[in-house]
């Protein structure tokens, strides 16, 4: 992925035991809380850099590791140490490094809640996840929220732009 170098990840990974593997992993979680919570201020460069060169798979267990290291989970030492664009930005990276149709379904839902639609936003990502994998949004829509994408977008839209976000999303199921 980006920023990482996966021929040096292959050769650590696979000469590593787990007991050398859950060391490296205790690493990055003592960075995080280091630069967070046990300072005062923030180190903001420890997170991005943390954050933006580790896998999906290695931030979700760096963020299991924390969470039993430090009485708060990573998204709230975020939301606690952090504000504006940057606590918004890390928390869309530690969202997506969990789930990114979870991270879909919740944009999508909150674009369609309440008074009003967000368009802008329904429609980036009908439109950039519709072939990447909306179908696995849709599920995820459906299990957190209770209705189907589809159902919502017939409730909350009208006219040619439901035509064309539900042509986008495909049937029901």
């Amino acid at each position: 992925g980006l920023g990482t170098d996966e021929e040096t990840l292959i050769e650590i990974m696979a000469s590593r035991t787990n007991r050398e593997i859950e060391a490296i992993k205790q690493v990055y979680m003592e960075a995080l809380y280091a630069a967070g919570e046990q300072r005062k201020g923030t180190d903001a460069s420890v997170f991005i850099d943390i954050l933006t060169s580790r896998s999906a798979l290695h931030l979700r267990k760096v963020f299991d590791r924390y969470s039993r290291y430090s009485k708060v989970d990573v998204s709230k030492a975020i939301d606690l140490e952090m504000k504006g664009d940057i606590e918004s930005c890390l928390t869309a990276v530690v969202k997506c490094a969990g789930s990114k149709p979870a991270f879909f379904a919740e944009k999508l839902n909150l674009a369609m809640k309440g008074k009003g639609t967000r368009t802008k936003i329904l429609t980036r990502i009908m439109v950039s996840r519709s072939e990447v994998d909306l179908k696995r949004i849709k599920e995820t829509y459906k299990k957190d929220y209770g209705k189907t994408l589809h159902q919502d977008i017939l409730d909350d839209t009208k006219g040619d732009y439901e035509k064309i976000l539900l042509a986008l999303c495909g049937s029901e199921n």
